[in-house]
């Protein structure tokens, strides 16, 4: 154990960095704390190799989702900003193909929460995997311990989780449903075209009075500055969906008392 400190300082060296990267590996999931200092080294060569030594650790392992679960656990005590950018690349490039259940499995502890919903986004920036990725977090608002976390990753993740999100404000499950209503209101203005688009639809009664939920309880500050710049946009359906809004959210206003009347 005392020799794990040392071998990681050889990381950054040119002449011994090699055979310590290939050392290191051999004492198993141990050295993965200590690795950080490599992680956060200020030599690319140490950076490097400590990123080709965790890649190592989980191919070689026999338990793929226990090594990724300590590498998981690495973000708490959160590490040095280079180390915790360089472990979020490792996730979601090199070990994209198996990290997802384990960052699951990370939305439980409260503690991880925004470094794990940080790693989901990434991952939805791969199009081969976003509907994978968005599939799992929806499936995890069924599941008490999970929802806070899926939810936070779902509204980091934005525009792409609407659609999806959008269609369960009116989920026969009224805690799924209330939490697809939270995070449409949390995303904001990237919810607004769905909002539209359900306000105008009469044939569909509840998910209208759902999305208007939603409308409503977004932050005046949030939209009003894109709902007035639509009003000038060049697309007669911008100016449509802003003029409907606008008028629905001063009516909405003009309930209220006049301090509130922001709109």
């Amino acid at each position: 154990l005392e020799a794990i400190s040392p071998l990681v300082e050889l990381l950054g060296e040119h002449e011994r960095g090699d055979a310590a990267a290939a050392i290191l590996p051999q004492f198993g999931s141990i050295i993965l704390r200590p690795l950080i200092s490599g992680l956060d080294d200020q030599r690319s060569a140490a950076r490097e190799r400590a990123q080709r030594i965790l890649v190592a650790l989980v191919r070689q392992s026999e338990d793929v989702p226990g090594v990724l679960h300590e590498i998981i656990s690495l973000f708490n005590p959160s590490p040095p900003d280079q180390a915790r950018n360089l472990l979020l690349s490792v996730l979601t490039n090199e070990l994209a193909d198996v990290s997802i259940p384990p960052l699951l499995e990370g939305l439980e502890d409260a503690y991880l929460i925004e470094d794990v919903s940080e790693a989901f986004v990434n991952l939805t920036h791969k199009v081969e995997l976003q509907d994978e990725v968005l599939d799992v977090l929806l499936q995890s608002l069924f599941i008490d311990e999970r929802r806070r976390g899926a939810e936070v990753a779902l509204i980091k993740i934005g525009a792409p989780s609407v659609p999806r999100v959008g269609e369960m404000i009116v989920h026969q499950n009224p805690t799924v449903a209330r939490a697809a209503k939270l995070i449409m209101r949390d995303i904001g203005v990237p919810a607004l075209p769905f909002i539209w688009n359900a306000h105008s639809d009469k044939s569909n009664p509840a998910r209208r009075a759902a999305a208007l939920e939603v409308f409503h309880n977004i932050p005046t500050e949030v939209i009003q500055d894109e709902l007035v710049a639509l009003l000038v946009s060049h697309r007669a359906e911008d100016i449509s969906m802003a003029v409907s809004l606008l008028l629905d959210r001063i009516q909405d206003e003009s309930q209220q008392s006049y301090a509130d009347r922001i709109m």
